[in-house]
């Protein structure tokens, strides 16, 4: 189970279309088709400076040679209660798990995509090749990462107050169990957070599972654009989205979202979303960053 790589995957990529690697891992439509011409949506979907909330540790996350030393380095803060550098080591396990499971496999599988274009098994490769890379320490250690792992340690960082981790425990909550209470009250804190990883972290939890639950008329919740929409809203709040950003590189790697995106937004509103419905998404995404 890849926590976060598959779950920022979950409703977003059933508005896919195209030709696609063939990844089991995760049941995903693939991206549009890159021989349509291509409109760029990047002017407006610029990071809101004013808001930006990009910590040391999410970008050095995201930059680092090698995360196995990126994550011991933050243990002793996470020993102290630091609930940031907790979070960032569940982060760093569950982008690192499948490659640290079977690294000799996982880079077999990285050779063998099936594929009508040979630019989506490009990105395909170079995107599980990067996975590889950084996480070549975790090979080296002979790690046995397991979902439990992950799973615990963000119960750790939630409850020391890491509103990221709240956020992706709760979208891998049983949908039966969710509270619409417990929804609005967290949609509301990680809005006045301003934290762009916990936009990101309750993505999926705000797309169609919450879709029968009565929650307030002007939420951004219950379709698949809204799980674009929190995403979209992470990038403009200083997320990094770019083009070998980790939520790129796993929409790939893990998802088979592949192409020549220069960004997440460019992945969203050109691999993703009709064109028609491009204003639908912003919209919602504006909504969500100017509450």
């Amino acid at each position: 189970m890849v926590l976060l790589g598959i779950a920022v995957l979950v409703g977003a990529v059933l508005l896919a279309r195209g030709d696609r690697p063939n990844v089991p891992a995760a049941s995903v439509a693939p991206a549009r088709g890159q021989d349509q011409p291509r409109e760029r949506f990047e002017a407006s979907d610029e990071p809101v400076a004013a808001l930006a909330r990009l910590s040391t540790t999410s970008a050095a996350f995201s930059s680092v040679d090698d995360l196995h030393a990126f994550a011991d380095g933050l243990r002793s803060r996470a020993g102290e209660g630091d609930g940031e550098a907790t979070f960032y080591i569940a982060r760093t396990l569950d982008y690192c798990r499948d490659y640290a499971l079977d690294p000799a496999g996982y880079m077999a599988a990285t050779g063998l995509v099936p594929s009508k274009r040979r630019e989506v098994a490009s990105a395909y490769k170079r995107s599980r090749e990067r996975v590889a890379h950084r996480c070549r320490g975790y090979a080296a250690a002979n790690a046995r990462i397991m979902a439990n792992d992950i799973l615990e340690t963000l119960r750790t960082s939630a409850s020391q107050g890491n509103i990221a981790a709240e956020a992706t425990l709760f979208s891998h909550e049983d949908v039966e169990a969710l509270d619409p209470v417990y929804v609005r009250e967290l949609a509301a804190r990680v809005l006045a957070s301003r934290n762009p990883e916990a936009y990101l972290a309750i993505s999926s939890g705000m797309g169609t599972r919450t879709s029968g639950l009565p929650l307030d008329p002007e939420s951004v919740a219950g379709t698949e654009y809204a799980t674009l929409a929190w995403q979209v809203a992470a990038c403009r709040l200083g997320l990094d989205c770019s083009a070998n950003a980790p939520i790129v590189t796993q929409y790939c790697a893990n998802g088979g979202v592949c192409g020549s995106f220069s960004s997440l937004n460019n992945l969203i509103f050109d691999g993703l979303v009709p064109r028609s419905d491009a204003d639908i998404v912003r919209g919602m995404s504006t909504e969500l960053v100017g509450r």
